[in-house]
């Protein structure tokens, strides 16, 4: 089985359990009572992003017990079908330029996941959109997914590393874009009335099951196909 790092996948499964786990594992820290989406059918989780993370989050929530949609990038459809791999699942992918179908989704979320693979961050519109409290009335958690680190360890090597060898490294140069996408995150739940979670994740690699179907519940090994690397 090719080799992949557990990170985005442990990141992905974080996101699916943050609406669960300040009840579950801290209910003495004061600190840590948020609001709870518990996995249900009538619980509803939107994943918004770009890139394979958002769709490993969603195919996770699904799997979780969670009724999810998918926000789909134009001309996606296809490829996140074909990365999923399994047709059971509560999951539905809602096309981006569809804008009423959106609306009705956001209308019934509980909770919204914004993860983004690259070192870019979402658009701001698209944020204020589905984070809209027009329309998001019902929006208890936003769990969103930010490189954003401390700053430390980002000398010669790691620099020299995203310009040689590889590009996604995270080298804190984009620490500025990240910040403001944050006190974007922050201001839009506070307009809906949500509570918010950002988890700093760094360089993500990896995803799927593998050459052997051996963790089905991530990815199709066909994201090893679209994303293999010397």
């Amino acid at each position: 089985m090719k080799l992949f790092l557990i990170v985005l996948i442990s990141f992905s499964v974080f996101l699916c359990n943050a609406f669960v786990l300040p009840q579950a594992s801290f209910r003495n820290d004061s600190r840590l009572k948020m609001a709870v989406v518990l996995p249900s059918e009538s619980s509803t989780v939107g994943i918004v992003g770009r890139g394979f993370i958002s769709v490993l989050s969603a195919k996770l929530s699904a799997i979780a017990g969670y009724k999810t949609w998918l926000l789909v990038p134009p001309g996606q459809r296809d490829i996140i079908v074909s990365l999923i791999d399994d047709d059971s699942l509560n999951l539905e992918l809602v096309e981006a330029t569809d804008s009423d179908r959106v609306d009705s989704f956001v209308a019934e979320t509980d909770a919204v996941i914004i993860a983004v693979d690259d070192d870019s961050t979402m658009n701001e519109g698209v944020i204020e959109y589905v984070l809209n409290p027009a329309t998001a009335k019902n929006l208890k958690r936003v769990v969103a997914m930010s490189r954003n680190l401390n700053g430390a360890n980002m000398g010669f090597f790691v620099k020299a590393s995203k310009i040689s060898a590889n590009g996604e490294v995270w080298d804190n140069s984009k620490a500025d874009d990240y910040k403001k996408f944050e006190d974007v995150i922050k201001k839009q739940a506070s307009a809906v009335g949500g509570e918010y979670t950002i988890v700093r994740a760094g360089t993500l690699k990896g995803g799927a099951c593998g050459e052997d179907p051996l963790f089905p519940q991530y990815l199709a090994s066909k994201f090893y196909e679209m994303t293999k690397k010397e």
